[in-house]
């Protein structure tokens, strides 16, 4: 799977063009919908592996790094609204040092911390504020 983004990212550099990586599906879904790479109705928070989708991230910040067509990566997609604030404000938090020590620099490639739900923006910004 590597291997095929591999030669996307050649093929996108030698256009002259950037690229925001999206793990689009973290491990064990941050959602029940379709969005977070499958619908599923039995799914409760507790399915969402944060700590195996950090190592994810790990492996393909670590390739990636060097990478001049790599702008940014999204670490994690339409998270639920069901996932606490807390839980998810740790794993972005962590994502972003996971992120920052595999080599992408700021400056150089944005960390993407999604909320989705629009009605949960100050909840997620006062947890950051405090």
């Amino acid at each position: 799977c590597l291997e095929a983004l591999d030669q996307a990212l050649d093929a996108l550099e030698s256009a002259g063009l950037r690229v925001l990586l999206d793990l689009h599906g973290t491990v064990g879904g941050e959602s029940s919908e379709p969005p977070c790479g499958r619908h599923h109705d039995g799914w409760t928070t507790d399915d969402w592996d944060s700590e195996a989708s950090l190592e994810v991230l790990r492996i393909v910040a670590e390739r990636y790094a060097g990478r001049i067509s790599i702008c940014g990566i999204e670490v994690a997609n339409e998270p639920s609204r069901n996932l606490s604030v807390e839980k998810l404000a740790s794993y972005y938090e962590a994502a972003v040092e996971v992120v920052r020590q595999a080599g992408m620099r700021a400056g150089e490639v944005a960390v993407v911390l999604p909320i989705f739900d629009e009605r949960r923006t100050k909840e997620v910004l006062d947890r950051w504020e405090n």
